[in-house]
């Protein structure tokens, strides 16, 4: 996007770091929840909090089941093949507008002009 590829740190910190320290804090944030429930005077029953929590679980899961399911899909023999091949986008990516792609083709040396 920017023509320059981005330096260690920033890989590191967006595919590690921040998705480790989200993590970390959702597992303390389970851990310190406090039983029961309360706002005021009123107690939340036990089944509200986990319909809370199975939302919440829902919700974090997305990333982690489809990031699996897109690298399972992806052709290739090995795990590390699959993985290169799902980071990849797709031939068809792109402006779905057919003259916008063609410019767009153009300006990234995908055809000449």
């Amino acid at each position: 996007m920017l023509d320059k590829r981005l330096g260690w740190y920033w890989r590191i910190t967006w595919t590690v770091t921040s998705p480790l320290v989200l993590f970390i804090i959702f597992i303390f944030a389970m851990l310190d929840q406090k039983d029961p429930l309360k706002y005021g005077k009123y107690v939340y029953p036990g089944w509200a909090v986990g319909i809370g929590w199975a939302i919440t679980l829902f919700v974090m899961l997305q990333i982690p089941f489809w990031a699996a399911v897109s690298i399972y899909r992806a052709p290739g023999n090995t795990f590390l093949q699959k993985l290169r091949r799902a980071m990849r986008p797709s031939p068809a990516w792109g402006p779905s507008d057919a003259s916008l792609k063609d410019q767009w083709k153009v300006a990234t040396g995908q055809t000449a002009p």
